[in-house]
């Protein structure tokens, strides 16, 4: 049981805080298996082919190790979503990919494979194969994964997007769903998957409620019972996030706080808020630290889960783009660590040559550490000096 006085004093400073930062004046973006101990002789030369590197980075120290053994120093779980497609081939590019990602991340998160359409394309008819994939690799690389997502509005299967269904038999397909993927998980690779983002963009990136089937059913009170669902599902052990994007939005901003605020103060069993930096090297990470404090201030882990920063299509060669881009990742990653309540650090992908961002963002791409050769770029790095320090 929460005390009054402690509820009052977490929401006046949520008030505050919140309210601080949305007043202020901001830039506004229109976007929406080799041993993990294997130290780099040179991070370039172990990266891909064997060349070295074209990139000349300020923020080259000559440290030898791998992003994975220098967060595990702090200790932070540092991480990657992966392409499931990708990771099954039998290539040699694949090789490549599997070989990268086991040696710089000790996190793993499924980029689409856990999406309500691919695991249940059909209704009661479960589809595991590509979440085998993800966390098969996990674990036999001593990799901890995320499980990405449980409920959301996009990625949905026909059958639940157009079909007609009373309250009574939504709640059975949520329970169903929710039960069925922690469940499978939990059983066959216990103890990988260290929490799940049970619910993901409740709001759109201007801050309107988006609505799953779900809230037709119950309002934005689907939240409540999807927490309560996977908490019953889960090990006591497995952390349940809450995850959205967007916040250079003040409006998108007040709305998530207000929500974490209230599941809260609701005893909903919800542990952390996941918070995706999709953004480009000119966006402000102050609005987005306001909502990670408020967080914190309301006793919530925060995870950074989706992270990448786009240049220019013709700027993939660029020197002064990669290395303001390479600051900001060391910015955003040293704001991260001053705060220890900030366990994770995802990137939305790990190479250009996998990034969602060229197919979204048009005009954009080289988002990643990692060029389409596997080479670390400066931002590698940024990353590389920020978890040094």
């Amino acid at each position: 049981m929460i005390k009054f006085e402690t509820v009052f004093s977490v929401k006046l400073f949520f008030f505050l805080l919140l309210m601080a930062f949305s007043c202020r004046s901001t830039t506004i973006q229109k976007e929406a298996p080799s041993s993990s101990s294997e130290s780099l002789s040179s991070v370039n030369d172990s990266s891909a082919s064997g060349s070295s590197s074209s990139w000349v980075s300020s923020f080259y120290t000559g440290n030898t190790n791998t992003l994975r053994d220098l967060a595990a120093a702090k200790p932070l779980l540092m991480g990657a979503a992966v392409n499931a497609t990708v990771l099954q081939q039998t290539t040699s590019n694949a090789d490549l990919y599997r070989q990268v990602l086991a040696r710089e991340y000790n996190l793993v998160t499924h980029e689409n494979a856990m999406k309500m359409e691919p695991v249940q394309p059909e209704q009661d008819v479960f589809d595991f194969s590509d979440v085998d994939a993800v966390l098969a690799f996990a674990q036999s690389n001593n990799m901890k994964a995320r499980g990405h997502t449980l409920v959301w509005a996009q990625q949905i299967p026909d059958w639940f997007k157009n079909g007609s269904f009373t309250s009574n038999e939504m709640e059975q397909i949520m329970s169903n769903h929710i039960t069925t993927v922690i469940k499978h998980c939990e059983d066959n690779y216990p103890g990988t998957v260290v929490c799940y983002d049970v619910v993901n963009e409740a709001y759109d990136m201007n801050g309107n409620l988006q609505n799953p089937p779900y809230y037709d059913a119950f309002g934005s009170n689907y939240i409540h019972k999807a927490f309560a669902y996977a908490r019953a599902a889960a090990p006591a052990n497995v952390k349940l996030f809450y995850n959205d994007f967007s916040f250079w939005d003040a409006d998108k901003r007040l709305k998530v706080a207000t929500l974490l605020s209230n599941l809260v103060n609701d005893g909903v069993p919800i542990d952390g808020l996941g918070v995706q930096f999709h953004i480009k090297t000119w966006t402000g990470l102050d609005d987005y630290f306001a909502v990670i404090d408020a967080a914190i201030g309301l006793g919530l882990e925060v995870q950074v889960t989706e992270c990448d920063i786009p240049l220019q299509n013709d700027q993939g060669s660029d020197t002064g783009a990669l290395e303001t881009q390479a600051q900001k990742y060391y910015d955003l990653l040293g704001m991260c660590l001053a705060r220890p309540e900030v366990t994770a650090f995802v990137t939305w992908g790990f190479t250009d040559k996998y990034s969602w961002v060229p197919m979204f963002m048009s005009g954009y791409d080289h988002a990643l550490p990692f060029n389409k050769n596997y080479e670390a770029k400066p931002a590698y790095y940024a990353l590389q000096k920020a978890l040094s320090e």
